[in-house]
């Protein structure tokens, strides 16, 4: 089970897959949402109640 705070090394570890495989898919998620970066997906995420964000 990953975390929500799993790095990408920990990611693919966990998944079995290359580096530049995450890449592809972090970016072709980024490009169907309209966003450049995590910051921006979080701040989709978080409205949704997809990811908790705890004080």
């Amino acid at each position: 089970m990953l975390s929500t705070s799993a790095g990408n090394a920990e990611i693919v570890r966990n998944l079995g897959i290359s580096p530049k495989t995450l890449r592809n898919h972090i970016s072709n998620t980024y490009h169907k949402l309209g966003i450049f970066d995590r910051a921006q997906a979080v701040l989709i995420a978080v409205p949704e109640g997809r990811v908790e964000v705890n004080p």
